[in-house]
């Protein structure tokens, strides 16, 4: 798909949460529909059932203004989120495009204006966490395109 238009990013305003939260459910959707197929419906029950709830409970303070959305057409059409744990650690927190947008450089120029404002603000390292699944491959190749390019593999295993 290609949009001929300009984007906008800005800090994410309380007005945006709704926008962001149906943003994160559909992006999302194909990640935990995968998890469900990988661990059944009860395990998947326990440990994520209600998910889509849960992206309601994010505001502005709980990540103390750490977030943009991208607007096109005075839309949101995506968002990206961070935070600094300790260590000289910059992280990418939440981030998705919504579907109908998504493989037009949204999510690189996102995260690109996050790993940015990392380097002004002097963080020597960032990191991002995905999985290594289908699912996450969008979001894998938006890192690369954005320039995180050193991986370290990692698995996480349920019973």
């Amino acid at each position: 798909m290609t949009h001929q238009t300009s984007d906008n990013i800005r800090d994410i305003a309380p007005a945006d949460l709704p926008r962001i939260h149906e943003i994160a459910v559909a992006g999302w959707r194909p990640i935990f529909t995968r998890y469900r197929r990988i661990v059944g419906d009860e395990m998947w029950q326990d440990l994520w059932g209600g998910w889509e709830k849960g992206w309601v409970a994010h505001t502005p303070e709980t990540w103390n203004g750490r977030g943009i959305v991208t607007e096109r057409d005075g839309q949101v059409t995506g968002f990206a989120t961070w935070w600094f744990p300790d260590g000289g650690i910059a992280e990418v927190g939440g981030n998705a495009v919504d579907p109908a947008f998504q493989g037009c450089g949204i999510g690189s120029s996102q995260i690109r204006w996050v790993l940015d404002m990392f380097r002004r603000e002097g963080h020597r390292y960032a990191r991002v966490h995905t999985g290594l699944d289908p699912a996450h491959g969008p979001a894998r190749a938006e890192y690369r395109n954005a320039g995180l390019r050193l991986g370290v593999t990692n698995s996480e295993y349920y019973n």
